[in-house]
């Protein structure tokens, strides 16, 4: 099995270290189920990736933000993730492909994960068989912080979500957790 291979993460080594996490990728998540539909969408702006295991309509959709340290990951990245979310689950999973930083600073990822969400909520989504009452919002480290910041911005704004699904995210601003105590 290939493992990440640490690659300190600078500005002068982002390709590489943006590579390794691409070469782990396939170690890390293992084979994916074939399901019954992967397409690419236009969310609203935002290249997204649209995956759904079942055929029926009005179907309730995962808004998906991937992990990545805000520099790194993408749809492909996390592909064999979303396929196992949405055979497992019975949704729609919608990825985001973000942008990255340092590329496009803050808010760039924040504010293609409104658009995502304000696409899912409208005729676009729709067309593709989604329910836009039955939406949740989800990602895995750093899209967890995406998600929690999208459905906090989502409930200011009135709007009620499915829920939210959040995997090992980083939600604490100043990054200060505690130690773990080692064990022998």
């Amino acid at each position: 099995m290939q493992v990440q291979q640490r690659v300190p993460l600078t500005r002068a080594n982002l390709p590489a270290a943006r590579l390794s996490m691409v070469q782990a990728t396939p170690a890390e998540v293992g084979s994916a189920p074939a399901i019954r539909s992967v397409v690419t969408v236009d969310a609203g702006g935002v290249p997204a990736r649209l995956y759904r295991d079942d055929d029926h309509d009005a179907m309730p959709v995962v808004l998906y933000a991937h992990g990545g340290g805000w520099v790194m990951g993408s749809v492909d990245t996390h592909d064999g993730l979303c396929r196992h979310v949405a055979a497992a689950s019975g949704w729609a999973v919608l990825s985001v492909d973000y942008r990255l930083a340092p590329e496009y600073p803050y808010p760039a990822a924040v504010d293609d994960m409104a658009r995502a969400l304000t696409w899912l909520r409208g005729p676009g989504a729709a067309r593709h068989g989604l329910d836009p009452g039955r939406t949740a919002v989800a990602g895995d480290s750093v899209g967890g912080h995406l998600a929690a910041v999208t459905a906090r911005r989502a409930r200011d704004a009135g709007v009620r979500l499915a829920g939210q699904i959040l995997i090992c995210p980083v939600i604490d601003p100043a990054a200060d957790y505690p130690a773990l105590a080692r064990v022998s």
